[in-house]
């Protein structure tokens, strides 16, 4: 038995020609199943191409910005059409300039102004009798802190003119008046250099919920109605010493106060609002165009 023995694991020479004989025997049904998976493997390949092709590509040498195609040119599908950086940019700037200041009007302004000047002049008669002396100047700024606007010979005529009871007081007291209501009427800012930028023609003028658009000249800040204010005054009281002029243009400036308050926060929003508006692209290209 030791010589029938070989050197391939100890198998006789019988068991392994009768191996060897199994394996030929098995080896076209191994090939039929490599066969088959292989060409299951092609065909699951051939539908994914069917069902998912290949986006085409499509290069056009010629393609230059600014340029003229040679040639007329099909799309090949649906796209858009870019802005640059630039164009995108100026046009987001020019949506947020087409959006004017908001102002709002405080339309109970006026009417606790005209109070607080009746109240000033209804006290100065109550002082004829007494002696203008420096601490009863003082108290009665303490009283009516406009009057720190006022200078301390206009306040010294005021009670002269309360003490006299001639009726002088009360024309002051009506011509100041009708000024502060041409102010306020359609409203008055501090200064149209801190709300509007150059070139802006137009404010959305808020008031009591509702709104409208007007022109920036129609309205005025502090120093374009005190550059018309004597030449007003001049035509309601023609017949006014320059005391009486003095007096009224003191306390016009002095009881005076902006009644237009430009809303930052509102008017930022609806320029964000406009700017988000601004589209990216400049239009859209059909395919087969």
């Amino acid at each position: 038995n030791s010589r029938r023995r070989t050197a391939s694991g100890g198998r006789t020479s019988r068991e392994f020609t009768g191996s060897r004989s199994d394996w030929v025997k098995r080896l076209p049904r191994i090939q039929f199943a490599q066969v088959l998976r292989g060409a299951l493997f092609v065909a699951i390949v051939a539908v994914l191409a069917a069902l998912y092709p290949p986006r085409e590509r499509h290069e056009y040498d010629a393609f230059q910005v600014g340029a003229i195609a040679p040639f007329e040119v099909i799309a090949p599908e649906r796209f858009q059409i870019r802005k640059s950086r630039d164009e995108y940019l100026e046009e987001v700037e020019a949506a947020r300039r087409a959006v004017p200041p908001v102002l709002e009007l405080n339309g109970d302004l006026a009417q606790s102004r005209i109070q607080a000047l009746g109240s000033l002049i209804g006290a100065l008669p109550a002082l004829r009798t007494t002696a203008v002396t420096d601490s009863v100047l003082q108290g009665l700024r303490r009283s009516f802190p406009e009057l720190g606007a006022v200078t301390e010979a206009t306040t010294r005529f005021l009670l002269a003119q309360g003490a006299r009871a001639s009726g002088k007081l009360k024309r002051i007291e009506q011509t100041v008046d009708t000024l502060l209501v041409m102010a306020y009427a359609p409203g008055i800012v501090a200064s149209k250099s801190d709300v509007f930028r150059e070139g802006e023609a137009e404010l959305t003028h808020v008031s009591q919920g509702s709104e409208e658009r007007l022109p920036v000249s129609g309205i005025l800040d502090i120093d374009e109605f005190t550059l018309t204010l004597q030449e007003e005054i001049g035509g309601l009281i023609p017949q006014g010493t320059s005391a009486d002029v003095k007096a009224v243009y003191e306390l016009v400036v002095a009881f005076l106060t902006p009644n237009l308050r430009f809303d930052t926060l509102e008017t930022e929003h609806r320029r964000a609002e406009a700017a988000a508006g601004v589209s990216l692209t400049k239009g859209t290209v059909l395919k087969d165009e």
